[in-house]
Parts: C-alpha cells; sequence; structure tokens
C-alpha cells in the first residue's frame, strides 16, 4: 500500500524495483515515475499527488528540451566503474564503451550539436575521463591506492 511504501525505510522491495522501475526503463521508459498508490482499505488505486506534479514538471520540461537549438542542449553519457575506482571504468561483456561513446560524440556533433573539446580519437577519450583535471581524485590514483591497500 501507499503506507507502508512512505513509512518503510527501505523503500521498494526488490521485486517492486525490478518490476516498476527497470523493467520500463529496458523497455525503452525513461525516468519511469510512480504516480498511483493502493489504498489498503479500499485496494483501490489513487494519485499521489507530489508524484503527479513531478510528472507533470518533468513533462514540461521535456517539451521545453525539445523547442531548444541542438547547440543549447546539454547531454550527460554515464560510465559504469563498478567497483569503483578499482580499474573497471567503462568495462562491459562484449561492447566497446569508450568507442561507443566516442561514435556517439561524433554523432551528435555532425548533428550540429554543440560537441566542443571532442578529442580526436576514442583512445584519447579514455585518457580524458581517466585523467580528468576537474576531478577530486584521478581514477588512476584512486586506483593505485587501492591496489596498495
Amino acid at each position: 500500500t501507499t503506507e507502508k511504501w512512505l513509512n518503510n525505510t527501505l523503500g521498494f522491495h526488490p521485486i517492486q524495483v525490478a518490476l516498476q522501475v527497470a523493467l520500463p526503463e529496458l523497455d525503452g521508459g525513461m525516468e519511469p515515475i510512480i504516480f498511483v498508490g493502493r489504498d489498503p482499505r479500499t485496494g483501490k488505486s489513487h494519485a499521489l499527488h507530489k508524484r503527479v506534479e513531478q510528472l507533470c514538471t518533468r513533462t514540461i520540461k521535456w517539451a521545453e528540451q525539445k523547442r531548444k537549438k541542438k547547440t543549447k542542449k546539454r547531454v550527460a553519457i554515464t560510465v559504469f566503474s563498478f567497483p569503483p575506482d578499482k580499474g573497471n571504468v567503462g568495462t562491459t561483456a562484449c561492447l566497446n564503451v569508450f568507442a561507443s561513446i566516442f561514435s556517439v560524440l561524433q554523432d551528435l556533433k555532425r548533428d550540429i550539436y554543440n560537441a566542443e573539446g571532442l578529442p580526436a580519437t576514442s583512445a584519447e577519450l579514455i585518457e580524458d575521463v581517466l585523467h580528468d583535471k576537474e576531478a577530486q581524485f584521478s581514477s588512476p590514483n584512486l586506483n593505485i591506492a587501492y591496489m596498495m591497500g
């Protein structure tokens, strides 16, 4: 029920996360927002008003983004690193992560998105990510610290 969910420090049960968040994302759903709960007395669904408001705000933001010029849009790409800072930046099975990201960035640049500072090669992109000047700690330094225990 909605009440149980709101009062539970754990949040969603892992099965609920899989069914209500992960699967919609795998199906192409972006930013799934649960906006309906169940009344414990009647079993009927009811709107979660704050979440409906969140959904409406998000919808307006997406519409505004659609009207923006490509050169003004901002895109974030998240790179997998697990366990974190242990030499696993951008690793996955059967995919050259940095070559794929580099290809996407090249496509964005060709499609008139602002891609200033795009490195010349995917190898340079790897170096830029691993040795990010704005990072609090560089990934190689963290890797060395981890290996030294």
